[in-house]
C-alpha cells in the first residue's frame, strides 16, 4: 500500500515526491529492489521477501521519488508495533537498562536521520553502508542478550551478573555506535552549517 506524503524541494530547486510504502506491495517491489540493489546479498533477498510476502512484521519504506522512481529510502521494521530501538525502551522500563543509555542511542538515531534529511534536501543521497549494518547487528545482540536474561530469570536460572552484562554490552554498543556516528558526520556532514540565503 502506498501513501503519498507530499512534495519537497531539493537544493537544486527540483520538486520531488515523498511517500510511504507499507510492505508487502507488489506495485512498488521492483522499483524498490532496483533502488536497493547496491546492498548485495543477503539484503537483496530480504528486501524482496518483505515486498512480496506477508511475513508477519511491519515494514515501511519511506521514499523520495521522481514520478514513481525512488531515489532515496528509509526503511523501518517493527513487530507488534515495537522496533529494535523500541526494545531498549522496554528494557529500561523493566529495569534492565538505565534510561540515559537508551536516550543516547535515540540521540544517535536522530543525528544520523537529521544528516540524511539535510543531505537529501540539498540533492545529495547518503546510501546505507557497513556503519548502519554494524550498528543494527550490535543492537540485535543486545536485544537477544536481554531476552536470554529474561527467559533465564523466568525459569528461575537468573545469572547474578546478567543485568550488568546487558548494561556493559549496551554501553559498548553505544560507544561504538557513537564513534561510527562521528565518522558518519565527518563523511557526510558537509553543508550542515551552511547559511540559507
Amino acid at each position: 500500500m502506498y501513501e503519498e506524503l507530499g512534495e519537497i524541494t531539493l537544493k537544486s530547486g527540483e520538486r520531488v515526491q515523498t511517500g510511504m510504502v507499507v510492505a508487502p506491495d507488489l506495485e512498488w517491489a521492483e522499483r524498490i529492489d532496483e533502488l536497493l540493489a547496491h546492498k548485495g546479498e543477503p539484503w537483496n533477498w530480504q528486501t524482496s521477501q518483505v515486498l512480496r510476502s506477508d511475513l508477519g512484521i511491519e515494514v515501511r519504506f519511506y521514499l523520495v521519488h521522481r514520478s514513481g522512481r525512488p531515489i532515496s529510502n528509509v526503511m523501518t521494521v517493527e513487530f507488534a508495533g515495537v522496533g529494535i530501538l523500541g526494545m531498549l525502551f522496554v528494557f529500561s522500563d523493566i529495569g534492565l537498562l538505565p534510561m540515559w543509555l537508551v536516550l543516547v542511542n535515540l540521540f544517535r538515531e536522530l543525528l544520523i536521520s537529521g544528516i540524511r534529511a539535510v543531505q537529501a534536501a540539498q540533492g545529495r543521497i547518503v546510501p546505507a553502508n557497513w556503519v548502519g549494518k554494524l550498528k543494527f547487528c550490535l543492537q540485535v545482540v543486545v536485544v537477544a542478550l536481554g531476552f536470554v536474561h529474561l527467559i533465564l530469570k523466568s525459569a528461575g536460572m537468573e545469572l547474578e551478573s546478567g543485568r550488568h552484562i546487558i548494561i556493559y554490552c549496551t554501553l559498548l554498543m553505544t560507544l561504538i555506535s557513537l564513534a561510527l556516528a562521528v565518522n558518519f558526520l565527518r563523511w557526510h556532514g558537509e553543508g550542515l552549517m551552511e547559511k540559507r540565503t
